[in-house]
C-alpha cells in the first residue's frame, strides 16, 4: 500500500549493491543520493569488488527406500554413503560430511533451506528400488539457489553392478560441478572391490553402527564378523569393525 511505502522499511538485501539501494529507499530525502552523479559514483565504487566464484560444494542426502521394505534401508543409506565417500577425493569439491546431510533425513525440509543451513551450493538426492536382483537408482543434483536440476539421471542395473553405478553417479556431478580428479587420484590404484554378500553384510555394519545404543552396536558387531569371516582381506570391514 502506498502507506507501506511512507513507513515500512523494505527486506533486506543481499547483493552487493545492497547498501546503494537502501540509500536509494531511504524514508527520509536528505538521506538518499542527490544526484545520479552521486548513483554512478556509488556502483563504480562496489566495481572490481564483487565476489570471488563460491567453491563448488555439494551435500548428498540420504536415498529414499522405494523398495516397500524398511529393512532395505541400510542399503539406500549405504549407497548415498559411499557416494559421499567416492566425491571426498575429488579436489576442489567441498564435501558435506555424512552426520550433517544425513540429520535432515525424513524431515522433508526444501531442498534450498537444507542448502542454505548446510552451506553449499548444490544438494544430491535420490531413491532406490531394490527388487530380488535388480536395482532402480535414481539421482538428482540440485542448484541451490533457485531449486532447478543440474543434472538427473536413473539407473536399472543388476545388484552386482552396484559399484559401477557408485562411480557413475559420482563422476556425473563431477562433470556438472566442472571439477576434475586430480592426475594423482585418477592414477590411483583401483580400490578393493568386495563380493556383494561381503558388501552387504558392511553395509549393514555401518548402519546398525551409526544408530549407536548399545543394540544397535552388538547387532553391528555381529555383521562385521559376518564381512570379516566372509572376506578376511576386507581391509575397510576390519578397519571399522576395530572402531
Amino acid at each position: 500500500s502506498l502507506a507501506a511505502v511512507l513507513r515500512d522499511e523494505p527486506a533486506p538485501l543481499t547483493s552487493p549493491s545492497a547498501a546503494i539501494a537502501s540509500r536509494c529507499l531511504a524514508k527520509q530525502p536528505g538521506q538518499r543520493f542527490q544526484t545520479m552523479t552521486d548513483v554512478k559514483t556509488g556502483l563504480m565504487g562496489i566495481v572490481g569488488h564483487a565476489r570471488p566464484a563460491e567453491q563448488p560444494s555439494i551435500a548428498v542426502l540420504p536415498f529414499a527406500n522405494k523398495s516397500g521394505d524398511k529393512e532395505q534401508e541400510y542399503f539406500s543409506d549405504g549407497l548415498a554413503e559411499e557416494i559421499i565417500n567416492a566425491l571426498v577425493k575429488v579436489p576442489g569439491l567441498k564435501v558435506i560430511a555424512r552426520t550433517s546431510a544425513f540429520a535432515f533425513k525424513g524431515q522433508n525440509t526444501d531442498i534450498r533451506k537444507i542448502a542454505e543451513t548446510l552451506g553449499v551450493t548444490t544438494v544430491l538426492e535420490g531413491s532406490v528400488r531394490r527388487s530380488g536382483n535388480r536395482i532402480r537408482v535414481t539421482a538428482q543434483l540440485i542448484t541451490a539457489a533457485d531449486g532447478s536440476h543440474l543434472w538427473s539421471e536413473r539407473y536399472d542395473r543388476e545388484m552386482a553392478d552396484v559399484f559401477a553405478v557408485q562411480d557413475e553417479i559420482s563422476a556425473a556431478i563431477s562433470g556438472a560441478l566442472q571439477v576434475k580428479l586430480s592426475p594423482t587420484a585418477a592414477a590411483a590404484k583401483p580400490r578393493y572391490t568386495p563380493k556383494l554378500p561381503d558388501s552387504e553384510a558392511l553395509l549393514k555394519a555401518k548402519h546398525f553402527h551409526w544408530k549407536v545404543t548399545v543394540e544397535s552396536m552388538e547387532q553391528a558387531k555381529e555383521f562385521y564378523e559376518q564381512a570379516i569371516a566372509l572376506d578376511p582381506n576386507y581391509a575397510l570391514a576390519r578397519a571399522l569393525y576395530a572402531d
